[in-house]
């Protein structure tokens, strides 16, 4: 058989195609020491460490802002943006371990765009501070699941867990609030459609949700 000379453009056309092919590494932190070009995508097996339900995949584009829980930079600058296909996961913002994680989830959130769904993904969700977005777009979902959220600082004890503000048309500026004290959801499980919950009632400005004591007996 005959060996062909790849020209400069066959050369072109297969650096392409190489770069385009995802590159897996274990977590976050590997994926962070790396420099990868502008156009190579990259998979991560686990956000803190493979298996841990964090896995994503990333889209290496030029420096520009970041987040630093879903979008994350590079050894040589170049951001690592998530891909979420119109569905956002909060463990892949590193909502995983114990401590305050209302930044991350709080990132997620924002990062929600038209027509997409953030799902809590995780058992539990430990936050300081009110979960807020006040620019919610049209079409949106909160899936809460099963996830169970908790304040931890006496302060929050009378404050909202999760505050979604949008405004949507015929109804001006509206807003959901869930308060959740202490929700044990053995077999409950809570979504949120916002824009159908801010069209329920043009006239009233506010939805709430409170749950002082939600526990399903077996």
């Amino acid at each position: 058989m005959a060996l062909t000379k790849l020209t400069s453009v066959d050369k072109s056309v297969a650096k392409k195609l190489l770069s385009e092919l995802p590159i897996q590494v274990s977590t976050v932190a590997e994926m962070k020491t790396k420099s990868y070009e502008v156009g190579q995508v990259v998979e991560t097996v686990g956000y803190y460490a493979e298996g841990d339900s964090g896995a994503a995949k990333y889209l290496v584009k030029a420096a520009q802002a970041f987040d630093g829980y879903g979008d994350h930079e590079l050894a040589n600058g170049n951001i690592a943006v998530l891909q979420s296909n119109r569905h956002l996961k909060l463990s892949q913002y590193g909502v995983l371990t114990s401590g305050d994680m209302q930044p991350n989830a709080n990132a997620a959130l924002n990062k929600l765009q038209t027509g997409e769904k953030l799902e809590f993904d995780v058992a539990e969700l430990t936050i300081h501070s009110t979960i807020l977005r006040e620019d919610m777009p049209d079409n949106t979902h909160i899936d809460l699941g099963n996830c169970i959220i908790h304040p931890d600082t006496p302060a929050m004890a009378d404050q909202r867990m999760l505050a979604l503000t949008g405004v949507q048309e015929d109804h001006g500026t509206m807003e959901i609030i869930l308060r959740q004290y202490l929700l044990l959801p053995t077999y409950t499980h809570l979504e949120l459609n916002v824009s159908e919950l801010l069209m329920l009632q043009a006239s009233k400005q506010v939805i709430e949700f409170s749950f002082t004591l939600l526990v399903t007996l077996i």
